[in-house]
């Protein structure tokens, strides 16, 4: 699985939410309530989408009752990610939209060159590349007056993913090889980790089996480092993929035990039918 940099979502959910949600017991004040609460609707949008939407709906009716413009701009983009992660596409580009629209009035450059990335992903969702492409480049050409490398970085990642899609897969390679150099430049541990992961995939679309393991390897190393089990499912599903395309069957039903596992017990349950399918 090609996984996108979707900026606004963070790994490591489960202890994130864990401590926000103890934060969320001891505040009081309303704004600051609201934001708590579509933070760990960010920390669900990958691992538990209902739980993303739960939050999401509780910060609706708090946003209601206490308007505030930038939380209404976070929660329409953190509504939209959730809604690109559930396949909602055209719903999604609505939120990002009015959330655009809403940080423009908070003149907040660093906000819209995000939002223009996540647009981005929902086109590539979509498999209408030229469309990402386009927002990608509008999202790096914002980015350069910001000096945001985190940003740079992901848009390189995420056109690697556009470039995969259309199977020019020397272009993925250097995208992604450009957002890994940076991604190390500012120690983004878990994004690199993400680079790795993708790049082996292009290694296996291109039948390099050895280059995939290892840079699968280095991947897990990071995610077992930082405590990222979502995406350590991800990785040793797709070293399941590597072991099967050069039919070692064993270690290929090895990983995805183990990734299914993971899934299982961390209850990932948007991966886990993923890893089952495989297993089957």
């Amino acid at each position: 699985m090609i996984l996108a940099v979707f900026i606004a979502s963070f790994a490591n959910a489960q202890s994130k939410i864990d401590s926000l949600k103890i934060e969320l017991h001891n505040v009081s004040s309303g704004n600051s309530k609201i934001s708590l609460l579509i933070d760990i609707a960010i920390q669900y949008v990958d691992v538990n989408s209902d739980s993303a939407f739960e939050y999401l709906i509780s910060a609706r009716s708090k946003l209601d009752e206490a308007p505030n413009l930038y939380n209404e701009a976070h929660y329409h983009m953190v509504y939209g990610l959730y809604l690109t992660r559930i396949n909602s596409i055209d719903s999604a580009i609505h939120q990002l939209k009015t959330s655009y629209g809403l940080f423009f009035e908070l003149d907040s450059l660093e906000r819209l060159a995000r939002i223009k990335s996540l647009i981005g992903n929902c086109f590539d969702e979509s498999q209408k590349y030229d469309s990402a492409l386009f927002y990608y480049n509008v999202s790096l050409n914002m980015t350069d007056s910001i000096e945001n490398k985190s940003l740079l970085a992901a848009n390189y990642n995420n056109m690697g993913n556009v470039y995969d899609g259309i199977g020019d897969y020397e272009n993925a390679l250097n995208h992604y090889f450009s957002a890994l150099s940076l991604f190390r430049e500012i120690n983004k541990h878990q994004e690199t980790a993400i680079a790795l992961n993708n790049i082996a995939l292009i290694n296996i679309n291109l039948n390099n089996i050895d280059k995939s393991i290892s840079f699968l390897n280095e991947a897990i190393q990071i995610n077992i480092d930082y405590d990222n089990m979502f995406h350590l499912c991800m990785n040793y599903n797709n070293l399941g993929i590597a072991y099967k395309t050069i039919h070692d069957y064993e270690n290929a039903l090895q990983f995805f035990t183990t990734a299914a596992s993971i899934a299982d017990k961390a209850g990932f349950v948007m991966f886990t039918a993923h890893s089952n399918h495989n297993l089957g």
